[in-house]
């Protein structure tokens, strides 16, 4: 097999692991996002507080400012989330790139286990620690 063949060979095989590692949730191109409605959203939904910020509520500029992840994570997962609701992953999306100009990073899954450190043998050690060091070092206060 020649040089080229090798060559071509391995970049359709590239392309193929980077199709099948989208092909659960294929990242969004920043062209794709449709800044009109993101602006619709953010005036429907943001703009009413943000707009008008006071000492507990930031501006927009403060927010733009923290990056798109940090703005996703706030609507999806953080103390954001109830005035996000009804709103889908690409328009929280749209929220963060309107603010930012930029995307955010694809988001990871979800691990098989929130709690990796609990064990079984914890619910029976009742001073249990997931750094054993720390429980062997605690002292009774007198």
């Amino acid at each position: 097999m020649s040089f080229k063949s090798r060559f071509a060979f391995g970049l359709v095989a590239a392309a193929g692991l980077a199709t099948a590692a989208w092909a659960i949730d294929p990242p969004t191109n920043i062209m794709q996002i449709d800044r009109a409605k993101a602006k619709t959203t953010f005036d429907a939904k943001c703009a009413s507080c943000h707009d008008h910020p006071n000492d507990r509520i930031p501006s927009r500029e403060a927010i733009s400012g923290t990056g798109p992840d940090n703005i996703v994570r706030a609507l999806s997962e953080g103390v954001m989330k109830p005035m996000a609701a009804g709103l889908s992953n690409a328009d929280i999306e749209g929220v963060a790139v309107y603010l930012t100009g930029t995307m955010p990073l694809p988001r990871a899954p979800a691990g098989p286990d929130s709690q990796p450190l609990t064990t079984a043998n914890s619910k029976a050690n009742t001073n249990a620690s997931p750094w054993p060091m720390v429980a062997a070092t605690r002292v009774a206060r007198v």
